[in-house]
């Protein structure tokens, strides 16, 4: 029987999510292909349909939280009255807050990475959507005469991919009530 779109979609992300949550309990290598798919009530052959390797399952964790945060951002109407620095900002809120059910498992997946860094590839999980995002405000507020002309928004995109990573890198070890220093941090960066 084949699945709808929908069921796909919902099936893809009840696999991301239960991966989330048993390797942020028991760790990468604890866990078994099988168990994450008996976890999200999938058989255990459908989870390859799905994503090749626990690898893949991280990555798509992390692609999957940064298009649900751009597409929470870009869904807002008053979006086009945000700066380029304030809609930079509240994406970078949105992936947070995204990540925080999950921290566990983000913290797992950036110590897994700090021992094997090509363990996920050469780029980092949606890194393409989030430069193209970016390129497209810096286009926006460059039309609007809110920065002078730049001919380096690909460079600017491919950097702030770069800065989202290492936002969440200073949130995982930011232990103040409610990460006001990561708060803080993008305060004080996103006016630069």
């Amino acid at each position: 029987m084949k699945k709808s779109k929908t069921q796909q979609k919902k099936t893809h992300r009840s696999l991301l999510h239960a991966a989330a949550q048993l390797m942020g309990e028991q760790g990468f290598y604890a866990v078994s292909m099988t168990q994450i798919a008996q976890a999200a009530g999938v058989g255990s052959a459908t989870i390859y349909k799905y994503f090749a390797s626990k690898e893949a399952l991280v990555s798509g964790f992390f692609e999957l939280s940064v298009h649900e945060a751009l597409e929470a951002v870009q869904a807002n109407s008053e979006l086009a009255q945000f700066t380029l620095a304030e809609r930079l900002q509240w994406l970078l809120d949105t992936l947070l807050q995204h990540l925080q059910p999950h921290r566990a498992f983000v913290q797992m997946a950036h110590d897994l990475l700090h021992r094997s860094p090509l363990l996920l590839g050469a780029s980092w999980p949606a890194q393409a959507a989030l430069q193209q995002q970016v390129e497209a405000w810096l286009q926006e507020a460059e039309a609007a005469g809110e920065i002078p002309s730049c001919h380096f928004k690909p460079f600017l995109g491919t950097l702030f991919a770069d800065y989202t990573w290492a936002v969440v890198t200073y949130w995982l070890q930011d232990q103040s009530a409610e990460q006001t220093q990561t708060t803080q941090l993008l305060d004080l960066s996103l006016d630069v």
